[in-house]
């Protein structure tokens, strides 16, 4: 089963085709031995990264109901995007 995991040293996420809570890897970045820690993704994940990415604040009180309801469905449908890409095996790197 493929599941996500994390760099210790330097935070590059990858698919790897294991159930472990954490494989021995080796690190190019550091040239070193690293260990790989599976993440779930789940609503915090994506909420913490939203907030780490996106740390702009919007001012909603000049908004529209309805502009609000459409910036909310972007930003829902930015989070599904970056969860398929993760999902996928496309490589990102987490600072």
């Amino acid at each position: 089963m493929n599941n996500i995991y994390k760099c210790r040293l330097c935070g590059k996420i990858v698919n790897r085709d294991s159930d472990k809570k954490w494989i021995k890897s080796y690190c190019d970045q550091h040239r070193k031995y690293s260990r790989l820690m599976r993440i779930e993704l789940n609503d915090k994940l994506i909420d913490e990264l939203c907030k780490e990415f996106l740390p702009n604040y919007f001012e909603l009180s000049s908004f529209k109901e309805r502009e609000i309801l459409l910036l909310e469905s972007a930003f829902s449908q930015g989070a599904a995007v970056m969860m398929n890409l993760l999902k996928n095996g496309n490589y990102i790197h987490v600072k």
